[in-house]
């Protein structure tokens, strides 16, 4: 729902096409510590949202705030977050402890691409859109080498357990094998493509993580979490709130400690989860299907005509055979944001 103009216009024309749009952020400022600052940078002047039939809010943070500048926004909660309420109660295996890194630097886009996408379609708040682009990378570089120096600590240290880096989904995988640069055995890197996250959370006894919303995850499913933290950048905004949901530790021996002790992460945590997003009250996929529920009595079934399915697999299969001949390389975006199939 940003108000990017490419964005608009295709809106735009698809609305004149009988379509509905709903919309919901899959971040909603949950890390940030004003929620109008995120809102100003993501949405602009929230023209997008006058295309929109329904816009779901996490909680009330943001449905307070978007409630006053649009008539579209309704409190759902994020079913997000759904996919972790139900697993609480399953026997989780020890002996694992779980990085989940949350950092740009290593990316499958550059870092001129980075700073791109962050920047370079937006005409509003570009000056601090800009600055907080480029802080992002100087202390996430940062972020990267101390997680570094805490791996190969944890694995001399903990011997028999493995000690499982999970990189980001944008992240190469490779690039964290050679970063490690570490011959010890028990130095694993995650299968991102073939385990969930849940999963991964799940199977740790305890999870490291700095500035992440798996320690949010961590802590909907009872799985003690580390907030590793030697250093602090007031810039990094986003640090405070998941850090403040974990066990706070600023060097390589508190750690330690933390693990040998088998320390828990305190019940009162949740407490500060419901301050900015809905949880445990009834899942928030159920609560959308209800809007658009009432979308569907709007709109007209439709039925595509013999001459449109004939163009559509002509053209499906033309780009099929295209893409295959002149052996298209992916874009960044597309390995981040995997094309829809019909299935």
């Amino acid at each position: 729902a940003n108000s990017i103009k490419n964005n608009i216009e295709i809106i735009k024309k698809l609305k004149k096409k009988k379509f509905f749009f709903t919309a919901q952020d899959e971040e909603s400022g949950l890390l940030n510590k004003s929620y109008e600052q995120f809102a100003k940078i993501r949405f602009g002047h929230l023209k997008t949202f006058n295309y929109l039939s329904y816009f779901f809010c996490w909680g009330k943070r943001d449905y307070n705030y978007l409630k006053k500048k649009t008539k579209v926004a309704v409190l759902t909660g994020s079913p997000r977050f759904d996919l972790f309420l139900s697993k609480k109660k399953l026997k989780k295996p020890k002996k694992k402890i779980l990085f989940v890194t949350s950092f740009n630097v290593t990316g499958i886009r550059t870092f001129v691409e980075r700073i791109f996408a962050t920047t370079g379609l937006r005409d509003h708040q570009i000056e601090s859109v800009e600055k907080f682009a480029y802080n992002m990378e100087s202390f996430h570089a940062l972020k990267v080498y101390h997680f570094i120096k805490l791996i190969r600590f944890l694995s001399k240290k903990f011997k028999n357990y493995k000690i499982v880096v999970r990189p980001h989904p944008s992240d190469k995988t490779e690039d964290w094998k050679l970063l490690i640069n570490s011959s010890s055995k028990n130095i694993l890197i995650d299968d991102v493509d073939n385990s969930t996250l849940d999963q991964s959370i799940l199977g740790s006894e305890y999870i490291i993580q700095n500035g992440c919303t798996s320690a949010i995850e961590s802590l909907l499913m009872n799985v003690p979490c580390i907030s590793y933290a030697p250093q602090k950048w007031k810039e990094d905004e986003l640090f405070n709130f998941p850090n403040s949901l974990s066990i706070e530790a600023k060097n390589h021996r508190q750690v330690e400690k933390i693990i040998s002790s088998k320390k828990k992460v305190s019940g009162k945590k949740f407490i500060k989860l419901k301050e900015r997003f809905f949880f445990n009250e009834s899942y928030s996929c159920k609560r959308q299907v209800e809007f658009f529920k009432k979308l569907d009595l709007k709109s007209k079934k439709f039925e595509p005509s013999s001459i449109f399915k004939t163009k559509y697999f002509i053209i499906n299969n033309l780009k099929i055979i295209k893409n295959f001949i002149f052996k298209r390389k992916i874009s960044a975006i597309e390995k981040k944001f995997p094309e829809f199939k019909e299935k």
